[in-house]
């Protein structure tokens, strides 16, 4: 072969390789790829690019648009109009239909070209409650974009102390695989010299298997949160999320609640004011149908421009011009017997919105009381788990120092590694769950 062809074809394999080991390296890094962040930055990220958030804002902007449109009805409604026509000849026919009639002369074409306006003067304020009505719905709108923002940052809080805890239990039970591999080679050395019965050699095997499986579920429970955190957070999917938090300084700080903190908190609830809102809606609606009653007063305007004159006698083949403006009434009688049945039927939605607000408020209330006493509580098994930490701790020494002194069996020892990495998980869970609450309290008081 020519060496340059064969220089070329060196050339563009190694420029292959390259683009494929560039590819490799970016689709691995793409795979990997992960952020170590704090939750107040994750609920940054979830306001940017979360979609029910997105589409919420949207429909607060359309509420706020549509308010804008029904401002308008105030102004003057002007219209324009024109219109042609080609006219016939006109038979007459003096001795019946079946005889020659007469023709008379008339003007073949007419032509209407014009304008109006109407301003309506007073509606029995109609206009004014239906403007102050979708100011209502603007409002409501905001207060749902609230509580979705406040049920997203929840979730996100509970996906990402879901993957804290379980990157602690991840953390621990790796710690205790590695004091078990080591333990199990101490036995093996004591069944080779004869000390231990091969049993206990098996039993060592099995729970140290037993473990390994434990990490795989917690794994894939890391995985599983995180999936459900990118949904929330507009992450790519592969993209892992890893806690910014250290143990000892999680909420371990936070204060019992007294009995009167959340005093007043139903005026911050964002489902308590939506139900307020809507019964300033069912007021309203009393007042529209109220305002049936009453008459519309508009004035008018128009003026027009037309060929031939024949509206008025004597006629002419001319253009004229002709202008009106008044002011026009109108009362509808059909409601002075059809509205007390509209009344009442207004205002007993009106009782029924009443009623479902203060409903609403006992429960709240009585939710917000077991959320407080719930979370205090955790805050004493936090402190109770550390003491169950210390107690298992001596525990196991006890026990491993025995066992290996052949003073105790093999079933107490891997018992007592039980115990002392339960009771570390324990506390990992328990001030997660303070966590927990805690966020679920201030969601629920709307704090969130």
């Amino acid at each position: 072969m020519h060496p340059h062809l064969l220089k070329n074809m060196n050339f563009r394999r190694a420029l292959g390789i390259f683009f494929y080991l560039s590819l490799s390296f970016s689709l691995k890094a793409q795979q990997n790829e992960s952020d170590t962040v704090a939750l107040v930055q994750l609920w940054e990220k979830a306001e940017r690019n979360n979609k029910q958030l997105n589409t919420g804002r949207l429909s607060l902007q359309q509420m706020k648009q549509h308010t804008a449109v029904l401002r308008d009805d105030e102004l003057p409604e002007i219209s324009a109009h024109g219109e042609y026509e080609r006219v016939s000849g006109m038979p007459q026919y003096e001795d019946g239909l079946f005889h020659n009639p007469t023709f008379y002369p008339v003007i073949h074409q007419a032509y209407t070209l014009g304008a109006e306006a109407m301003l309506n003067v007073y509606n029995g304020g109609t206009t004014k409650r239906n403007i102050r009505a979708n100011k209502i719905e603007e409002d409501i709108a905001s207060e749902k974009l609230n509580l979705n923002r406040s049920e997203i940052r929840y979730q996100i809080a509970v996906d990402y102390l879901d993957i804290y805890r379980n990157l602690q239990y991840k953390s621990l039970i790796e710690q205790d695989i590695k004091e078990r591999q080591q333990q199990d080679k101490q036995i093996q050395s004591l069944f080779s010299k004869g000390v231990v019965l091969k049993s206990d050699v098996l039993r060592a095997e099995l729970n140290l298997s037993k473990q390994q499986e434990l990490l795989t579920q917690v794994e894939n429970s890391i995985t599983i949160a995180n999936q459900s955190l990118n949904q929330l957070t507009g992450d790519e999917e592969n993209h892992t999320t890893i806690p910014l938090m250290i143990a000892d300084s999680m909420r371990a700080a936070f204060p019992l609640l007294s009995d009167n903190y959340f005093n007043n908190t139903t005026d911050h609830s964002y489902e308590y004011n939506i139900l307020q809102k809507h019964t300033e809606q069912t007021k309203l609606q009393l007042q529209q149908v109220k305002s049936s009653l009453l008459p519309k007063i508009g004035l008018f305007a128009e003026y027009q421009y037309a060929y031939p004159q024949i509206q008025f006698y004597p006629y002419a083949d001319a253009i004229y011009g002709l202008g009106m403006a008044g002011v026009r009434a109108s009362f509808s009688l059909s409601e002075l017997y059809m509205n007390k049945k509209k009344q009442q039927e207004a205002q007993t939605k009106i009782d029924r919105s009443i009623m479902e607000t203060q409903d609403f408020a006992d429960k709240l209330k009585v939710q917000i009381s077991t959320l407080q006493i719930r979370y205090n509580e955790a805050l004493q098994r936090i402190t109770i788990a550390k003491q169950h930490i210390a107690t298992a701790s001596e525990t196991y020494r006890i026990t491993h120092n025995s066992y290996f002194a052949q003073l105790s069996l093999l079933t107490d020892l891997l018992d007592a590694e039980t115990q002392l990495l339960q009771a570390k998980m324990d506390h990992t869970t328990e001030q997660v769950n303070a966590e927990i609450l805690y966020y679920q309290l201030q969601k629920t008081i709307g704090n969130l």
